[in-house]
């Protein structure tokens, strides 16, 4: 590519993302008019958690310690982290700013890579733009409507276009440094936080490739399987973790229900093509889409292919692939109804052009229809986008409220009981346990929650479900509220009466016309010298929520033979939190006799801990939570989150960004030698 082309399609491709964006804020932005609670209630506050910590603390937010009694946070993936446009711009703008200009940074990769992209198959910019306007409404406009307000899926879809454009030229131009572009594509789709959207953009792309003919098919299959892997590999720093994350959440049991999820989520089946695909996009934009077949370019096709698939996905035999992994262990399918309007952009933008020069037409008329069918689906494209946010139900929260609840909750919680944590439904769904540091078991995100502690919530809950705020309901287990550190519930006036007759007392009004109310929870940190000893995981849940247990003087553990003792009579004993950071809790212990020091706070791999200065053993107490074994006298207690994951995937990405850097510099550092010989010569 020369450079005044570059100059130009970046132009062009500031020029399509400015145009969807201002449509975007004229409609109010993305702020107001959302489909749910996850823009505001997950998303936003691990953005500022993410950009607080990696950008103002110089910190990787490993663990968040605020909800479900603490779990990895990093390892989640969708707080993105890693995708450096979103901790740069949450640290340095206001929320709804920032918010905004992540849209536009999104759509401009969009843009600018389908003006490329497109210019390589003879597309001019000026009709790219309209592949642009396709791909963003289709995001925008998808059954769920989750594309609007989940900024993740725009941030994955935008990557697609440079994705192509390298594998291909890695096909025809050589793998050096086209493959090293393409892994580094690939690796920004990963960290965008959906893994569902690279492995669906693999599949597409395979699909392309089988229907580019048979000619150097294998050549080009491995390419691309060579493109995605070393992208995979450079993204093992977070994949890596979010496995383990994955293998220790809940969803391991849910598997026999993804089924009906994914055709939630999906587009279900062909008998529902029209309202999802026919209905969603204007007949101008499919006009054009099968104009582009009016001339005889095999890329035609090949696009082609990407779009059937991505239509039918949840019918046979497209379907089937979900019988594999890692298909099989998607929860969601998410990605294709969301990719369908890149490929269809791409075939609408080449229609404009294969009208213009249809030789079964005369110039003039061929120019009129194609120009005329162009506005109307840019119009079309361009009203969608307008109303898709004005569609969504207003769930706004009260932010001023909810910062002026979180003070006085966090005052309230430090002077009564700061280790106690806190139930309130208003605080779950708003993201306010993330965002002001108010500890609770329960936690927004229904998806991930760590499998132990989850089954625990469930037994307090009166039903399964993801709700937020469910722990609410524990009147059938109020005992196990306790195990969890429940000591403050948040209600509306007219529960207070029955929480109340729990053996809550009432400490405090709340803005919003809420009451706090308090009962001391079995501590977080606990010396107990009677253990409960478990068979197994199922055994260890069924005597923690053993109604008959003393919750505050033994302990459930999954290891026999540890050594414990009962205290002399009269002899004293104290456990407290000396300090704690989310990656790190030291506890200082004064033990009368052998015991178990439980910290109730959530089992995961990575922890380590420190005896007195010496590696020791972390048993598993109460079916979720940290224990260590002491004999008597004082202690300290060191926990330390360091996961073997996360070590493993910065090496393995290590090693593939020193490969990636070798496939794109080579070829420059060859180019400079020669030239440098070549200068040499001419100087001799």
């Amino acid at each position: 590519m020369k450079r005044g082309e570059v100059g130009r399609d970046f132009a062009w491709g500031v020029a399509g993302a400015a145009l969807v964006w201002l449509v975007l804020q004229a409609a109010g932005g993305i702020w107001a008019h959302v489909g749910g609670r996850d823009l505001h209630g997950f998303f936003l506050p691990r953005f500022e958690e993410a950009a607080r910590r990696l950008i103002l603390e110089s910190q990787l937010p490993l663990w968040g310690p605020h909800e479900f009694t603490g779990s990895p946070r990093f390892a989640a993936l969708q707080g993105q982290v890693l995708y450096l446009p979103t901790p740069l711009l949450f640290a340095t703008l206001p929320r709804f700013v920032a918010l905004q200009a992540l849209y536009a940074v999104n759509l401009f990769i969009l843009a600018w890579g389908t003006v490329v992209y497109l210019g390589r198959h003879r597309v001019a910019p000026p009709f790219a733009l309209l592949a642009v306007l396709v791909a963003a409404f289709g995001c925008f406009s998808g059954w769920s409507r989750a594309g609007m307000d989940h900024p993740n899926f725009l941030a994955s879809i935008a990557w697609v276009p440079w994705i192509a454009f390298a594998w291909e030229n890695a096909v025809e131009r050589g793998t050096s440094p086209w493959l090293g572009w393409m892994a580094l594509a690939v690796l920004a789709q990963w960290l965008a936080g959906y893994p569902e959207f690279p492995m669906a953009t693999a599949v597409l792309l395979g699909a392309m490739g089988l229907a580019s003919g048979p000619g150097r098919l294998i050549h080009r299959l491995t390419v691309l399987g060579s493109g995605f892997m070393l992208g995979t590999l450079l993204a093992a720093v977070q994949l890596l973790p979010l496995a383990e994350a994955v293998r220790e959440s809940h969803r391991v049991t849910m598997g026999a229900g993804y089924a009906s999820l994914r055709e939630l989520y999906g587009l279900v089946s062909a008998g529902l093509l029209g309202p999802l695909f026919y209905e969603r996009f204007s007949p101008a934009i499919l006009l054009l889409g099968a104009a582009a077949f009016l001339v005889r370019e095999r890329i035609y096709f090949v696009w082609l292919a990407a779009l059937i698939w991505s239509v039918f996905a949840m019918d046979p035999p497209f379907s089937w692939i979900y019988w594999m992994p890692p298909f099989s262990g998607l929860r969601y399918a998410t990605g294709w109804v969301h990719l369908t309007g890149v490929f269809l952009g791409w075939l609408a933008a080449a229609g404009i052009g294969a009208l213009t020069s249809f030789r079964g037409m005369r110039p003039v008329v061929g120019r009129v229809v194609a120009y005329g069918l162009a506005l109307a689906a840019a119009i079309s494209c361009l009203a969608g986008i307008f109303e898709a946010p004005r569609d969504m139900p207003n769930r706004l929260p009260d932010y001023p409220l909810l910062e002026e609840r979180a003070g006085r909750l966090a005052s309230e919680m430090a002077r009564i009981d700061p280790m106690a944590r806190l139930a309130s439904r208003r605080e779950i769904d708003s993201g306010s346990t993330v965002r002001f540091g108010l500890d609770t078991p329960e936690g927004y995100d229904p998806t991930m929650p760590p499998r132990r502690i989850r089954r625990l919530l469930d037994q307090i809950a009166s039903q399964d479900g993801g709700a937020g705020g469910r722990i609410l309901e524990f009147e059938s287990d109020p005992r196990l509220s306790e195990l969890l550190g429940v000591g403050f519930v948040a209600v509306y006036k007219d529960r207070a009466a029955r929480v109340q007759g729990m053996g809550f007392e009432r400490v405090a009004e709340l803005p919003g016309d809420d009451v706090l109310l308090y009962r001391p929870p079995v501590p977080r940190a606990r010396l107990v010298h009677q253990l409960v000893v478990a068979k197994d995981e199922d055994d260890a849940f069924e005597r923690t929520v053993d109604p008959g247990r003393d919750l505050r003087q033994t302990a459930v553990v999954e290891v026999a033979g540890i050594p414990v003792e009962q205290i002399p009579s009269g002899a004293k004993e104290n456990v407290s939190i000396a300090s704690e950071r989310p990656e790190e809790v030291r506890l200082e212990v004064e033990a009368a006799a052998p015991g178990v020091v439980v910290l109730a706070d959530t089992w995961f791999p990575g922890w380590e801990a420190t005896l007195d200065g010496e590696p020791t053993e972390i048993l598993r107490a109460d079916h979720a939570f940290r224990a260590v074994a002491v004999s008597a006298g004082r202690h300290q207690i060191v926990f330390r989150y360091r996961p073997l994951s996360l070590r493993v995937g910065f090496l393995v990405s290590a090693l593939a960004l020193l490969a990636t850097l070798l496939l794109i510099l080579v070829p420059a550092l060859s180019r400079l030698r020669r030239k440098t010989v070549c200068d040499a010569g001419a100087i001799a």
